[in-house]
C-alpha cells in the first residue's frame, strides 16, 4: 500500500475539552495544491480556558480558504468575527437556518465582550462591526447538497442532517473522493421541534475518518432516565407555592423548556394557572424566529410551542416588580450557566427566598461558571437542582450508533469531551466496534488524515 502523492488532511484542535471549538484543516491535494480551512470557531466558555480566546490557530487568517459552521451555538462559532477583524476576507458556509440565526448570537456575543472588556480595562476581543463583516460573508446551504472548494474544485462539502439544533450540520469533507472526513459536531439523532433525515446510504458507504463529539460519552441513556425530574421538580415547588426560575440557553433549550411547560400544563391544575416569564434578549429573540415559522423544517404542529400565561419581560422595572411579588411563578431566563444575562439579576434575589424558590438549571455548566458553582455547593441543594434530560447531546449509544450506521469507518478522532469522558468514550467505541484508529483530539495533538485513516500523529504541528 503506497500513500504517495495521495491528498491528505491535518486535523488541528485549538480545544481540549467542552467550549471553544475550532478545528484548523491544512489539506494537501495530490498535485501539491494546499488548502486551508477553519472548521468551527468557538468562544472558550471556561475561565482557565479564557486566554484561548486571544488566540487563533492560524497567525494570518488572510491565508485561510474557507470557514465551515456546524451550528449557531457561540462555543462552536462565537470567535468567527475575531477572524474578519484580523484579516480573513473569504466566506463562512452554513445551512440556511444557521445563517438566519447566527447573526443574533454574535452581535449578542459583541456586546458580552464590550461590557467585559470595560469592566476587565482590556481590549475588547471584537465588536458589531466584524460581526457585520462575518454576515456579509455568509453562504447559506441546503442539507445534503454538496457543493466545492479549492482552486480545482477538489473538495467537496456536503452538510447532513442533525437533530442537535435547527440548523446544525454534521460536515462531511471528501478530498479528491480519496480521502474523506465526516465531523459531527454536537450531536443527536432527534429534536422535538423538527425531523431528522437519515443519512443516504451511499455517504455511509464511503471510507470514512469519523471525528466524533462525546460530550456525553460517559453516560448511558438508561443513566439519563433516573435524570429525568424536571416536570416533577417544578410542579413539586409550585405545589409548595414556589416561584421557579429555570436559567437556559437561549437558542433551543429556551424554546424546549416553553414547550415541555406548555405540556405540561395540559396535565396539571397548579401548573394551568401559574404564570410564565421569559426574560433576556436573545431568547425572546430566538422564540421569535421559532414562533414565525421561519425557519425551515420546523414541524408545522410545533410552531404554536409557548404556554398560556405567558409573558415577556420588558424592563427591570418588571424584573423588580417580579422578583418582589411573593406569588408563585416560573421565569425562564438567560444564561443557562447563569453567568451573563438576567440570570445574574434573579439568581441572588432567589437565593434570598430558600424556602419560596426553585432554581433549575437544565444543561451543562462549565468550570468556573455560576451555575457550576451552585450546583456543586451543597448548602444550596434544597433549592438548586439540576437535569440532564433536555441535552441535545447523544447519550454514548446514541454516539456508537451514529458510527456503526457507517459500513467503512477508517478511523475516529473523539472529540468535545472532557478529559475523563473522552478517554471512557474512546474504549467503548473500541470495545463495541472492529475499529482499530482511534485517537483523541486536544489542544496537544493533531492528526494527519488520508485514504486509509489516520496516517500519523503530529504533536503540535498546525501546518507541515
Amino acid at each position: 500500500m503506497t500513500t504517495s502523492g495521495l491528498p491528505y488532511v491535518n486535523v488541528i484542535a485549538q480545544h481540549s475539552e467542552v467550549t471553544g471549538s475550532s478545528f484548523l484543516l491544512y489539506i494537501r491535494l495530490s498535485d501539491g495544491e494546499i488548502v486551508q480551512g477553519m472548521l468551527d470557531c468557538g468562544i472558550f466558555q471556561e475561565p482557565n480556558y479564557d486566554e484561548e480566546n486571544e488566540k487563533l490557530l492560524l497567525d494570518d487568517p488572510k491565508q485561510l480558504d474557507f470557514v465551515l459552521v456546524t451550528h449557531t451555538h457561540v462555543d462552536h462559532c462565537g470567535r468567527i468575527p475575531l477572524l474578519y477583524r484580523r484579516g480573513y476576507e473569504g466566506s463562512v458556509h452554513c445551512t440556511y437556518n444557521t445563517a438566519m440565526l447566527m447573526p443574533h448570537a454574535l452581535h449578542d456575543t459583541a456586546k458580552i465582550l464590550k461590557e467585559r472588556a470595560k469592566k476587565l480595562k482590556h481590549k475588547v476581543l471584537f465588536g458589531d462591526g466584524d460581526v457585520v463583516d462575518t454576515m456579509k460573508g455568509l453562504i447559506p446551504h441546503n442539507y445534503l447538497k454538496p457543493f466545492y472548494l479549492g482552486s480545482q474544485r477538489s473538495i467537496k462539502i456536503t452538510f447532513l442532517p442533525n437533530g442537535h439544533l435547527l440548523g446544525a450540520a454534521m460536515i462531511l469533507m471528501e478530498v479528491e473522493g480519496k480521502t474523506n472526513l465526516l465531523f459531527t459536531g454536537d450531536y443527536h439523532d432527534h429534536n422535538v421541534f423538527f425531523e431528522v433525515e437519515d443519512i443516504p446510504e451511499k455517504i455511509k458507504q464511503l471510507p470514512v475518518t469519523i471525528i466524533c463529539e462525546s460530550t456525553y460519552g460517559d453516560t448511558s441513556v438508561q443513566e439519563l432516565e433516573h435524570e429525568v425530574n424536571f416536570e416533577s421538580n417544578v410542579e413539586e415547588a409550585l405545589k409548595k407555592q414556589k416561584s421557579v426560575l429555570l436559567p437556559a440557553f437561549s437558542l433551543g433549550r429556551t424554546q424546549e423548556i416553553l414547550y415541555r411547560i406548555r405540556k405540561l400544563q395540559e396535565v396539571s391544575e397548579v401548573l394551568y394557572d401559574t404564570p410564565i416569564y421569559l426574560d433576556g434578549n436573545l431568547g425572546i429573540t430566538y422564540t421569535d424566529i421559532y414562533h414565525s415559522g421561519a425557519l425551515q423544517g420546523l414541524k408545522s404542529d410545533m410552531q404554536d410551542f409557548l404556554p398560556h400565561n405567558f409573558f415577556i419581560v420588558k424592563d427591570n422595572d418588571m424584573r423588580m416588580e417580579l422578583v418582589s411579588n411573593t406569588k408563585p411563578k416560573i421565569i425562564v431566563t438567560s444564561s443557562g450557566m447563569g453567568k451573563y444575562g438576567p440570570a445574574q439579576f434573579y439568581i441572588p434575589e432567589f437565593l434570598k427566598r430558600k424556602e419560596m424558590s426553585l432554581i433549575q438549571f437544565s444543561g451543562y455548566c462549565a468550570e468556573g461558571t455560576y451555575g457550576r458553582e451552585l450546583k456543586e455547593d451543597e448548602q444550596y441543594q434544597d433549592i438548586v437542582k439540576s437535569s440532564s434530560e433536555f441535552s441535545a447531546h447523544g447519550r454514548k449509544e446514541v454516539l456508537l450508533g451514529l458510527i456503526q450506521q457507517f459500513q467503512n469507518v477508517r478511523s475516529v478522532i473523539i472529540n468535545h469531551g472532557n478529559t475523563e469522558t473522552k478517554e471512557h468514550f474512546k474504549e467503548y467505541v473500541a470495545e463495541n466496534t472492529g475499529i482499530k484508529k482511534i485517537e483523541i483530539a486536544s489542544q496537544q495533538d493533531a492528526y494527519r488524515v488520508g485514504q486509509y485513516g489516520i496516517m500519523k500523529h503530529l504533536t503540535m504541528i498546525k501546518n507541515t
